[in-house]
């Protein structure tokens, strides 16, 4: 009778390990979903949150996540893409794209992303500035980025580039001979 029940016991140890392990398993999936549930959750609300704050500053909401149009050259073809910003307000006759961020690093400019988004939105948007607004700390930054810097060749760097042009000048001259 001991060898019948043995396997029995056997076999209820393996199959209450396989549901524990099942069960470990789902629980382990489910939590990054939880997370990202409760991330949209929070942004949605600091969304709804940066509304107010920036109708207490004196902006007009126009839109709710506007789109627009960026039209980008890959190996010489183009390719029109969309991007979609999260208000479009209006103040004293100028127009904002706001951006709004939560958590800690998202709201900062420093934050890579976030910074290429904004960079994104200058390009695609016809706005008069951008607006960083972190929903926690309930601050609205606006954002300029300064334009490239036209290489000039002055002073030092002319002079130099006019004495190798010479050079080359009479190089040539020489080997003209």
């Amino acid at each position: 009778m001991d060898q019948i029940e043995f396997p029995w016991v056997l076999l209820t140890i393996i199959c209450a390990a396989l549901l524990v392990q099942t069960a470990r398993l789902h629980l382990h999936d489910a939590r990054p979903r939880r997370r990202s549930q409760k991330r949209a959750l929070h942004a949605v609300a600091g969304e709804r949150e940066a509304e107010g704050l920036l109708e207490g500053l004196g902006h007009r909401i126009v839109a709710r996540q506007p789109k627009a149009e960026v039209r980008v050259w890959v190996d010489g073809e183009p390719l029109t893409v969309e991007v979609r910003g999260d208000l479009l307000t209006q103040r004293r006759g100028r127009r904002y794209l706001a951006e709004v961020k939560t958590g800690k690093k998202a709201p900062r400019i420093t934050h890579g992303p976030t910074r290429r988004q904004l960079l994104e939105y200058e390009r695609a948007f016809d706005v008069h500035g951008l607006l960083l607004v972190d929903a926690d700390r309930k601050t609205v930054r606006e954002i300029a980025f300064a334009a490239p810097k036209a290489r000039a060749i002055t002073g030092l760097r002319f002079g130099l580039w006019l004495l190798g042009a010479a050079a080359v000048t009479a190089a040539l001259g020489w080997l003209m001979r």
